[in-house]
């Protein structure tokens, strides 16, 4: 079943209000909307890479603007490797994996795996964004990236291998997608194996991503045994381009670089639409009332039904199942222009 969130409905109430454009960005109206190169990586402990990471950062042959680590194994923003990427001149937003309170932390064999840091060099403005939600099952870093009055969202993710993919996740990512405007990318680790289509995680990701209108863009391995495991995501509308796998031997994942258009910014106008809550939608609970509606009463089925009564019946009763299990509620959206490069997702 797909989501609403991105359809307009007909009978959806309007109130459009229009902001006006800082003056402090009206210099950068006409311009093109600047292109930056990014790339995503599994760096397995940034402990002992920060030179190497500095380097790719720093590579006239082939630049990254922005890249994204995961699995860091960094204890909190002080520790050493962040601290020398910021010596060096960078910028670094970052998420250690949080620990439990009774975990003895101050040994010398304490590894804190997962984390998650975005580094970029000055030039280029990242801003942390804090998500209005608290994910259980995966690791998210949340950033504005902007350059020459431009800018798009960004979110790094990191769910262990070792994690159970559960209705929790699946439920957290929908809502994750469900929450950013366009453009906006997710990258990072989500161990979920992309290279395999037909298996049922694989499937089930690749429909929320589609109810979304949202696509995963690296199709060959990410991973020294195999397996595209490291993802880029982005709206339909606005895809990556130069989408490339190295491997730098640094770590068992590979680099993925990519080059993605910031959007420039705009007058924006607000619309009010009425739209289904589908993030926690509970997809067996729902079999299960349709299974005890009239649809699935053989009884219901009597020969003074024709077809038009039937599509009525089924009509009605699916309704009334949704509004149940997928309510409607108001949301506020920024609506998209003709001249606008990449449609908007609805705002929450």
């Amino acid at each position: 079943m797909r989501s609403a969130d991105r359809s307009t409905t007909s009978d959806a109430s309007v109130a459009s209000v229009t902001r006006p454009l800082p003056a402090a960005r009206q210099r950068h109206v006409g311009l093109p909307p600047p292109q930056l190169n990014f790339a995503t990586f599994n760096v397995r402990s940034l402990r002992h890479k920060v030179d190497a990471t500095r380097d790719l950062l720093l590579d006239q042959r082939r630049p990254i603007d922005i890249i994204c680590l995961t699995e860091t194994w960094h204890e909190d923003p002080d520790d050493v490797p962040i601290r020398r990427l910021r010596a060096d001149g960078f910028q670094v937003l970052e998420r250690a994996r949080p620990t439990a309170a009774t975990k003895v932390t101050d040994t010398i064999n304490f590894i804190n795996h997962g984390g998650v840091a975005i580094v970029a060099p000055t030039r280029v403005k990242i801003t942390k964004l804090t998500p209005k939600f608290e994910l259980q099952t995966f690791e998210l870093l949340c950033a504005r990236i902007s350059s020459c009055g431009a800018s798009c969202i960004v979110a790094v993710v990191y769910r262990p291998g070792s994690d159970d993919k559960t209705e929790a996740f699946y439920g957290e990512l929908a809502r994750l997608l469900s929450s950013f405007v366009s453009p906006f990318f997710i990258t990072g680790d989500l161990n979920v194996r992309f290279d395999r289509s037909s298996e049922p995680p694989t499937v089930r990701v690749n429909d929320i991503l589609s109810s979304y209108c949202a696509t995963q863009h690296v199709d060959v391995p990410t991973h020294r045994l195999g397996g595209s495991l490291d993802v880029v995501i982005t709206d339909d509308d606005c895809t990556p381009t130069c989408v490339h796998v190295d491997d730098p031997g640094l770590s068992d994942h590979w680099l993925v670089r990519w080059l993605f258009n910031l959007r420039l910014s705009s007058e924006p106008v607000y619309e009010e639409h009425e739209r289904r809550v589908w993030y926690n939608f509970n997809l067996e609970v729902f079999q299960d009332s349709l299974s005890s509606s009239c649809l699935c009463d053989t009884a219901s089925f009597t020969g003074q039904f024709d077809v038009n009564g039937l599509a009525d019946m089924y009509n009605s009763t699916m309704e009334k199942l949704l509004d149940v299990h997928a309510p409607r509620r108001k949301v506020t959206c920024r609506v998209r222009r003709r001249t606008d490069p990449c449609k908007w997702s609805r705002d929450r």
